[in-house]
């Protein structure tokens, strides 16, 4: 494993393609899987348009 060797291999860089990579998520999804009272959550408002 060479994880390390790189110079862009940085804290910064692997926040940065977790960041890119929930982008892509659906919103939906997001929102069914984060707990009804996390703050900012609509799962809510998903809740109420499944009914």
């Amino acid at each position: 494993r060479h994880t390390n060797r790189l110079a862009y291999n940085t804290k910064a860089a692997l926040i940065n393609s977790i960041m890119k990579q929930a982008r892509k998520l659906d919103t939906a999804l997001v929102a069914k899987a984060a707990p009804p009272s996390a703050p900012g959550s609509s799962a809510s408002l998903t809740q109420k348009a499944m009914d």
